[in-house]
C-alpha cells in the first residue's frame, strides 16, 4: 500500500483532487483518503502531532521553579516526545497506516520544519520512503512534484538539523527563561522573562531604536537654497558641501553674498533612469506591506497568506525567496488571464513574451516567490482581508509584465568665481509603468518634484546663469522611527553584526527566524509584555528592558544565533556533531548562571509614602489560595498597599491626607475593610468599605 502523509489536510486534499482528476477514486474518510482499487491512502498531518517532553514530564518535582534544579537537561540528551493530547487519535491513524504501508510518499513542506515534522512520525517505517517537494497546489506544481521525487533518506540531515534547533531552543528556553525569572522575581517583577535565541535579539532591536527616538535632541538648523531662472521655469541649487548653519544671522549672510553671483555650468547629465520590478513576494516583505498599506499585523498576514494558498489561490505562503523558476514562465500568460477575469486589478494586463526579471533560476531557495496559481474558483469565498491581500499579490506578479518606470533625469554641477560648488536636479515622467497598478490615478505625476519633459532643464557646460534669489530654508533633526510590526519584521530578516563571517551567515540565513516564526515571536514580546504598542508603534516595557539589561551580549545581538545556523547547516552534512553542539549549549547555559553579579530591582512604582523605596509584588497561599500585595522594598518603611487586578492600588486617607487606606480584616465576620495607616501615628479613624475603597 502507497502512503501519502502530507502536513495539513489543505494538501491532502489537493493531491486527492489531482489524482480524481486523473482516473483515481479517492474517498475521503474521517481519517484519510482512500482509493481501495489502486492501494493507495493520502492522510495528513495537522502541524506537529508530537512536542519535547515538558521538565515536569521528567520529573514531577520539576514544576516548582527553583535555582537550585538547575540546568534542567534530560540524561544523555534524550529528549522525548509526547503526543499532543487533542491529536491522539490522529497520530494513531498515521501510525496504523505507516505499519501497513509498503511505500511512503513523503509530503510535508519543503524546509527544515517540514521535513522534520514528517519525519519524527516515520522513524518506525519498515518500508522504502520517498520525498515530494511541494511548492503550490494547482495540478501543474503537483504533477511537476511528482514527476521529482526524491529518496527521503537524502534529506536525512536536514531533519537532523531541525531536530536539533528545537532540542536546543528547548535546552535555552526552559533554563534561561526559569533562570531570569527567578531573578526578576527576587527584584520584585512579576512577568514571565521568556528568554530564547531569537527573542532575545529582537527585544533588542526594539529598545534600542526605543532609546535612539527616546535620547534624541532635535536639533534646529538652516540652509540656504539658491535659485537660477531658465525659459521654463526655476531651478534649485544645493550647495557642496550642503552647509548647516546655526541658528542666527548666518545664512540670511551667505544668502545676501550669493545673490546676483554668476555660476557656470561644469557638467550636464542628462539620462532615462528606468525602474524595473525585479523581486516578488516573499513572506517578510509581504507582511511588511500588509502592515504598511492595510494595517494588518504579520501574525494576520501569515494566517491569511495560508489561508489563500489552501484555497489554491497563490503559492506556499512560508517563503523566505522573491524569485521564481524560469520554467514556470510558460505558464504566465494562463495565469495573467485568470488575473484579469478576478476584474481586482483596474488595468487590463497583457500577454509577454520576454521573461521577466524575477525569473532567476540562480536566486530560487527551497521556494519560490508567492505568487497566483491562476485557479480563481474561490475568489467569491474570501473576507474583506483576504481580497486585499490577494490583490497586493496579483498586483505584485502582474506588475513585473507591464513597462518599467521610467524617468527623464537630469543632473548638473556648477561653481561661481569664489570655486563654490552646487549640484541641482530634476526629474519628468517617460513611462508610469508598472505603478498605473498602484496609482490608476496617476496622482505622483502632479508632484512638484515630477515635471513635464518639455518644461526639463536644459543646459550646456560653459553656459553661465545669475542666482536670481537664495532661499534660506529652516529644518531641524528627526529622531529615528520607532519601529512597527511590518518594520521590526524587516529588520529580523535584515539584522547585522560586526563580526564579518558572522554577517555573511546572518545574510545567508536572511536573518533571524524564519519567515513563518518571526510574527509569532514578535506576537509573544507582546503576549509575555516584554514589548508593548505605543499607537502603532512598539516600544520595550520596564520588565523588557530590565530583563535586557542583564542578558549577555552574545545572546542579544545576531551572533550567537548566526553561529547557531552556521553549526546546523554543518550538521545537514554531518548529523555525527550534533551531540557536541548540544554540550556546547549547555555549556553556554551554565556560564551565564553562574555570573553572581545578574540582579533585577523593579522600579516601575514608586513609594508614595519614603519616596525612596520601590513597590514589589508580594504573594502567599492560605489554604490552597493565593494572596497578592504590593510591599516597599525600603525595609525601614515596608509600606504594604492592596494589589487590585494585578496593580497597586494607591488611595490617600481623604481625612488625614497623610496616611494610606490598607487592608484590614474582621476578626469577627471575615470581611475585608481598609484603615488608614496612620491611625497608631496620629490616630486617623478613617475606614472605607471595599465598594467605597474600589471607588478611588
Amino acid at each position: 500500500m502507497q502512503v501519502y502523509i502530507t502536513e495539513k489536510p489543505s494538501v491532502a486534499k489537493a493531491l486527492a483532487d489531482y489524482f480524481n482528476k486523473n482516473g483515481a477514486n479517492f474517498k475521503k474518510t474521517p481519517s484519510s483518503y482512500l482509493d481501495s482499487s489502486q492501494h493507495g491512502v493520502i492522510t495528513w498531518a495537522v502541524g506537529h502531532l508530537l512536542y519535547l517532553n515538558t521538565p515536569e514530564q521528567y520529573n514531577p518535582e520539576l514544576k516548582s521553579w527553583n535555582i537550585a534544579t538547575l540546568p534542567i537537561v534530560p540524561t544523555n540528551f534524550v529528549f522525548k516526545k509526547t503526543v499532543y493530547a487533542n491529536k491522539k487519535d490522529r497520530f494513531k491513524s498515521i501510525q496504523q497506516l505507516i505499519k501497513d504501508a509498503t511505500t511512503i510518499i513523503h509530503v510535508g513542506d519543503p524546509d527544515r520544519e517540514g521535513q522534520y515534522l514528517v519525519d519524527e512520525l516515520i522513524e518506525e517505517a519498515n518500508c522504502t520512503v520517498k520525498r515530494m517537494l511541494l511548492n503550490a497546489l494547482d495540478d501543474a506544481s503537483i504533477q511537476s512534484a511528482l514527476e521529482t521525487l526524491q529518496d527521503n533518506t537524502a534529506f536525512k540531515g536536514l531533519s537532523k538539523a531541525a531536530q536539533l534547533r528545537s532540542e536546543i531552543d528547548w535546552l535555552l528556553g526552559m533554563n534561561l527563561t526559569r533562570y531570569f525569572t527567578l531573578k526578576a522575581r527576587d527584584g520584585g517583577y512579576t512577568t514571565i522573562m521568556k528568554v530564547g535565541r531569537v527573542k532575545a535579539p529582537t527585544l533588542n532591536l526594539v529598545a534600542e531604536r526605543y532609546a535612539d527616538y527616546k535620547n534624541h535632541v532635535v536639533t534646529k538648523y538652516q540652509v540656504i537654497r539658491p535659485l537660477i531662472v531658465y525659459e521654463h521655469g526655476e531651478l534649485e541649487l544645493q550647495p557642496k558641501p550642503d552647509t548647516h548653519f546655526d541658528l542666527g544671522m548666518q545664512a540670511d549672510l551667505k544668502a545676501k553674498e550669493l545673490t546676483q553671483q554668476q555660476v557656470i555650468i561644469d557638467t550636464y547629465e542628462k539620462k532615462v533612469i528606468s525602474t524595473p520590478i525585479t523581486e516578488l513576494y516573499s513572506l517578510d516583505t509581504l507582511q511588511i506591506d500588509c502592515n504598511k498599506k492595510l494595517s494588518i499585523s504579520p501574525k494576520e498576514t501569515l494566517a491569511i497568506a495560508q489561508s489563500l494558498y489552501e484555497k489554491k489561490l497563490t503559492s506556499y505562503p512560508r517563503s523566505d525567496c522573491k524569485y521564481l523558476p524560469t520554467s514556470q514562465f510558460n505558464a504566465a500568460n494562463g495565469i495573467i488571464d485568470s488575473i484579469n477575469q478576478t476584474k481586482l486589478l483596474e488595468i487590463e494586463i497583457p500577454h509577454i513574451i520576454d521573461t521577466p526579471l524575477p525569473y532567476n533560476d540562480s536566486k530560487i531557495s527551497a521556494h519560490h516567490a508567492i505568487v497566483p496559481t491562476g485557479i480563481i474558483d474561490a475568489i467569491d469565498t474570501l473576507t474583506d482581508k483576504e481580497k486585499a491581500v490577494y490583490t497586493l499579490i496579483i498586483k505584485k506578479y502582474a506588475s513585473m509584465f507591464l513597462p518599467p518606470y521610467e524617468c527623464l533625469e537630469v543632473s548638473v554641477d556648477f561653481h561661481n568665481q569664489q570655486n563654490e560648488t552646487f549640484k541641482a536636479t530634476q526629474k519628468a515622467l517617460v513611462n508610469y509603468g508598472y505603478k498605473r497598478l498602484y496609482d490608476p490615478d496617476m496622482t505622483e505625476i502632479k508632484s512638484p518634484m515630477l515635471l513635464d519633459q518639455n518644461t526639463i532643464f536644459i543646459g550646456e557646460i560653459g553656459n553661465t546663469y545669475t542666482i536670481s534669489q537664495v532661499n534660506v530654508v529652516c529644518r531641524e533633526t528627526k529622531p529615528p522611527k520607532l519601529f512597527t510590526e511590518g518594520t521590526l519584521i524587516k529588520a529580523m530578516s535584515s539584522i547585522s553584526t560586526d563580526d564579518k563571517e558572522l554577517q555573511s551567515i546572518i545574510k545567508e540565513a536572511k536573518g533571524i527566524g524564519t519567515p513563518a516564526t518571526r510574527a509569532t515571536i514578535i506576537d509573544e514580546l507582546l503576549a509575555e509584555n516584554l514589548i508593548t504598542h505605543l499607537e502603532k508603534s512598539l516600544i520595550p516595557t520596564p520588565s523588557g528592558l530590565a530583563l535586557l539589561s542583564v542578558l549577555p551580549d552574545r545572546l542579544k545581538k545576531a551572533d550567537f544565533t548566526a553561529q547557531m545556523e552556521k553549526r546546523l547547516t554543518e550538521i545537514i552534512a554531518e548529523p555525527e556533531k550534533s551531540r557536541k553542539l548540544l554540550e556546547d549549549t549547555l555549556t553556554f547555559i551554565k556560564i551565564i548562571m553562574q555570573d553572581t553579579s545578574i540582579s533585577m530591582n523593579n522600579q516601575d512604582v514608586l513609594c508614595p509614602k519614603c519616596n525612596t523605596g520601590y513597590l514589589h509584588l508580594k504573594q502567599f497561599k492560605k489554604e490552597s489560595k493565593t494572596y497578592q500585595y504590593y510591599r516597599c522594598n525600603n525595609d525601614s518603611c515596608s509600606m504594604i498597599f492592596p494589589a487590585i487586578k494585578g496593580n497597586a492600588h494607591i488611595v490617600q486617607c481623604p481625612s488625614c491626607h497623610k496616611g494610606f487606606m490598607v487592608s484590614r480584616m474582621n476578626k469577627k465576620t471575615g470581611d475585608i475593610f481598609y484603615a488608614c495607616s496612620n491611625y497608631s501615628d496620629t490616630g486617623c479613624k478613617k475606614i472605607m468599605s471595599e465598594k467605597e475603597f474600589l471607588k478611588y
